[in-house]
């Protein structure tokens, strides 16, 4: 039981940081190309999950 927890818990990390991008940093010399390859982020994760 504690492991589904503790996996429930690390997919609901990812999925909040891929929605809300609080873990990146504003501005940067890749933002424009790390704002194209992030776009897919949240369906690398969900796939990687399925």
């Amino acid at each position: 039981m504690t492991s589904v927890i503790f996996v429930a818990a690390i997919v609901v990390t990812v999925v909040c940081l891929s929605v809300t991008k609080a873990d990146v940093l504003p501005g940067g010399a890749a933002g424009a190309s790390r704002e194209r390859s992030a776009r897919g982020g949240l369906w690398q994760t969900i796939v990687f999950l399925a």
